[in-house]
């Protein structure tokens, strides 16, 4: 079986400068004449940011005219691209949780209606035991609900006093 090689994919790093190590003119010994020697001095800088900093946006423009507006556009794309996204999940969580709480209504009112109609008609044991089911299953989702959202909030609140 013949084994695939992995495809590496490059390393995109920024610029880099190259200084000459021979004075124009001089070639290295065994060189042919057309070839220039220099040195590559590499420079890795990490940055965490959705733009690099002015300096490297020059050096971009540099290798490449009109490289730093490109990469600005893309960012300024990718930055109203995920706020449109993060606009569609705050609008579908406000819709589900409507939808929620209308059902969670229907549901309630439906077996209270039905927990008094058993009443009405002589089952005054399991009418009462539906009406005291169904109540405390919606003050239990309430109650619920309430702890989960403060809990959250006081998670938020530690969370933004630390700097990472």
């Amino acid at each position: 079986m013949a084994h695939k090689k992995k495809r590496r994919t490059p390393n995109i790093q920024p610029p880099v400068r190259t200084e000459p190590t021979l004075p124009q003119g001089e070639r290295a010994a065994g060189l042919p004449s057309n070839v220039r020697t220099a040195t590559l001095r590499a420079e890795q800088r990490i940055y965490s940011a959705p733009l690099p900093p002015p300096e490297h946006l020059a050096q971009y423009n540099q290798v490449l005219p009109g490289l730093a507006e490109r990469i600005i556009a893309m960012v300024e794309k990718q930055s109203a691209h995920r706020q449109d996204i993060e606009a569609r999940v705050v609008r579908s969580n406000v819709r589900n949780a409507t939808i929620g709480q209308y059902l969670a209504f229907v549901l309630g009112a439906g077996t209270i209606g039905g927990s008094i109609w058993l009443v009405s008609i002589g089952r005054s044991l399991e009418g009462l035991g539906g009406i005291v089911t169904a109540i405390g299953a919606l003050l239990g989702a309430f109650v619920y609900g309430k702890r989960s959202q403060r809990a959250e909030l006081d998670q938020k609140r530690r969370g933004a006093g630390r700097i990472e």
